[in-house]
């Protein structure tokens, strides 16, 4: 049996979209949402999900990485309740399982309808 990789990310708040934003776009893609967390940056868009990790303390050092709708298989999303601190969207893709953990601010019902929407466009 194999092992899946996973990747986890912390969105801790949402945040309006920066401008830089249009850099990463294709001609015909949409943003819809952007999250800031520890030392990375989410941008939702009608086509994938894109991270900037920035990877020392100066921000010179920079990974992008973009995960297509495409690739997602399936998703859940689990709400904190009164007790818990966190939400959180898990992702099973083709490239792995990806969790990402969600700020109490995060409306996990929008998040939800994006990722829906995003995946049931792109089949």
């Amino acid at each position: 049996m194999s092992e899946v990789e996973t990747t986890i990310w912390m969105f801790m708040n949402e945040t309006s979209v920066p401008t830089s934003a249009r850099d990463f776009l294709l001609p015909n893609e949409e943003p819809f949402a952007a999250y800031e967390t520890f030392r990375h940056q989410a941008l939702i868009t009608s086509k994938r999900i894109i991270v900037r990790d920035s990877r020392d303390v100066s921000g010179e050092s920079v990974e992008v990485l973009s995960l297509p709708f495409s690739t997602i298989l399936m998703w859940s999303t689990r709400s904190a309740g009164t007790r818990g601190f966190t939400s959180q969207l898990n992702l099973v893709t083709l490239a792995g399982d990806v969790t990402i953990r969600l700020g109490r601010e995060i409306n996990v019902g929008r998040l939800d309808r994006l990722i829906a929407e995003g995946v049931l466009s792109s089949r």
